[in-house]
């Protein structure tokens, strides 16, 4: 365990010397959790490459009975050996870019945006005219316009982020190596079956919806208190109705952004296969309403946690604790009902 602690905070102690930036060290971490689950679905990528070194402990004692489990100990030889040096050499690397590229000094880029943003500025004070009589109404009309406005406003400052084109980026990785390996029982290769496809896509993409909903939800809740821009927000004649359905608007669109990638890939795999039964149907009711609509549930709760929170991480950790119990309430607690499942 300790040479992947060793590699996996070098790795995330890297990203943040370089970047200073708590975002990019989140997504940091969920690029391991996606490499570990890519290694585990996937029947191409070799277990050298998993971080958590899982797969290559799974391929040595497969074939262990349960006393062996309890008394013998793996070799470091083999691939378990070749595993720690490839990942002890990746966390030297990043350490090693990390010190030459840090600096303490301030750069000039600071001077420069704010030159930016002087400029903008004047151009907005020019082309404002402040000679016009406003009569505001606030009407249900002007409510929906507003929730219209801010809908907009979430979603596409959520997919004009830069995290969000990585998640895209890093999803897709997992997605191609999961859906491309079919193996069933004695390394057989199925037909891409649309219900086979989709399986897949679910059974991939559980763990990784699950931490981008406790990551996406903290960031999107706590956006105005990040920038100081929160007492405005609440002085504004807009009822709270309207942030909330926008921020939650917001977080469906992701999880359904990333589902959507993978039925991309799936149809262009059954393409390129040379199948043409696709079944859209089943793409979109299991897929994009039945597989998904969980998840919304789910990003209401936990931006439920995150405004019952004082601080983002206590929301996440508060969404990470109810998943986990509700996760092993048939195992610890004995609760076998199929609306907890």
């Amino acid at each position: 365990m300790l040479p992947s602690v060793f590699a996996i905070s070098a790795l995330i102690y890297a990203v943040a010397i370089l970047t200073r930036n708590m975002v990019y060290c989140y997504f940091s971490a969920l690029a391991m959790v996606i490499l570990f689950i890519t290694v585990d679905v996937s029947n191409t990528i070799s277990g050298l490459w998993d971080p958590f070194m899982a797969d290559v402990f799974d391929m040595q004692s497969q074939y262990w009975t349960a006393a062996e489990r309890n008394n013998n100990e793996l070799g470091f030889s083999g691939d378990i050996l070749a595993n720690r040096i490839i990942w002890f050499a990746i966390a030297l690397s990043a350490l090693t870019l990390a010190y030459r590229f840090f600096s303490f000094t301030k750069t000039a880029k600071a001077v420069k945006e704010l030159a930016v943003k002087a400029g903008v500025e004047e151009k907005l004070k020019a082309a404002i005219n402040l000679n016009v009589t406003v009569s505001p109404k606030w009407t249900v009309k002007t409510h929906l316009q507003q929730l219209l406005y801010r809908t907009k406003f979430e979603m596409f400052s959520v997919l004009k982020s830069i995290p969000f084109l990585i998640l895209m980026g890093v999803s897709f990785f997992l997605l191609f190596f999961a859906l491309t390996g079919r193996e069933t029982l004695y390394d057989v290769n199925t037909y891409p079956l649309t219900r086979i496809l989709l399986n897949t896509i679910s059974n991939s993409l559980t763990g990784i919806l699950l931490v981008v909903l406790a990551f996406y939800s903290a960031e999107i809740i706590w956006r105005e208190r990040s920038c100081k821009f929160s007492e405005i927000i609440d002085a504004m004649p807009t009822p709270n109705w309207v942030f909330a359905i926008s921020k939650i608007t917001a977080l469906a669109l992701v999880m359904h952004a990333i589902v959507l990638l993978g039925i991309i890939i799936a149809i262009s795999i059954q393409i390129l296969s040379g199948y043409d039964d696709f079944k859209f149907g089943n793409y979109i009711g299991r897929g994009l309403i039945y597989y998904t609509i969980a998840y919304v549930y789910l990003a209401v709760l936990s931006c439920l946690f995150q405004v019952l929170a004082s601080n983002r991480m206590l929301g996440m950790l508060l969404f990470v604790v109810f998943m986990f119990i509700l996760t092993m309430s048939r195992d610890i607690f004995g609760v076998e009902h199929s609306l907890l499942s």
